[in-house]
Parts: C-alpha cells; structure tokens; sequence
C-alpha cells in the first residue's frame, strides 16, 4: 500500500507542471482529477500528505469506472488530468489527441473468493479450482478493466 501511495505522490507530483507558476505564496491552485473508482482508498491516504507537503495546492477528486472517465474528457469536462485502470480507455484519448502520454504508475492483482463452505485443498490450481465452482462472477469485460483481465485469464 505504501508503495502504491508513494507512486501515486509521483504522479501528481507531474501533474504540477500543468498548474500556473505565481510569484503569490498565497494562491491556492485547485488541480482537478478524475480517478477510476479502484483507486479510491489510496488516493484517499495519499490526498492529505501531498496537500500537506504543498500548501498551495488543492486536490479535487471525482471516482468512477475508466470508461466513463474516458466518455467525461471526451465530451469536453473540466478535468485536468485522469488515473484510469484501463490501458485501453488511456490509447482511445491518445489517439483522439485528448491526452498526451501515459505513464504507468500501479498495479493490480486478481484474487479468487470462495466461500466459506468449500474445502479448499492445498496446491489446487485454478483449473481445479473452477471445475468444482457451480458459479463464478467477473466484471463486465467491455466496460470494466477486472473483468477484461478475469476474461483473459480464464480464458487462457
């Protein structure tokens, strides 16, 4: 977690060069960011040390799915700069020239929940795994990135 949070420090940290350099100590510069909704909590950790560190700066967060993130810049929203799960969404504002550059700045993991009742034995693998679950639930794969990477790795 504190890995994470250092990266995301980072990546506002060049989000800076956006922001308007004044001879005022006492301007407060408010840098308005769209996040995926999967990034919530550390952002939330992160928010008050960056503040704190630059007093002159306001963070302003709104949190949802990469896609409509992506849907929010094209249509023209009032965003200065965006931390989206999906490399997808990411390329789709490049190449309208919506965006500028990626930088890659997080990682994520899938995990597999089971419930309680099942008996898990040790060093089963995935295939196994699936074979006895009568049910399994994944993200939408077109529109959220967990569920395009539980896809592929099912699938695979």
């Amino acid at each position: 977690m504190k890995k994470i949070a250092l990266i995301i420090c980072c990546g506002l940290l060049l989000l800076l060069g956006a922001c308007e350099d004044t001879p005022e100590k006492t301007k407060t510069t408010t840098i308005h960011i769209s996040a995926a909704a999967s990034l919530k909590d550390t952002i939330d950790d992160v928010k008050p040390l960056f503040e704190k560190a630059n007093p002159t700066i306001k963070l302003s967060f709104d949190f949802g799915g990469s896609g409509q993130i992506r849907e929010r810049v094209e249509s023209g929203a009032p965003i200065d700069g965006v931390l989206l799960a999906s490399k997808k969404d990411a390329d789709t504002l490049i190449k309208q020239n919506l965006a500028e550059k990626t930088k890659e700045f997080a990682g994520n993991e899938l995990v597999l929940i089971e419930p309680k009742n099942v008996d898990q034995k040790a060093g089963m693998n995935l295939e196994q795994l699936l074979n006895d679950a009568s049910k399994i639930a994944i993200g939408d794969p077109e529109s959220v990135p967990a569920g395009a990477y539980a896809k592929q790795t099912l699938e695979n």
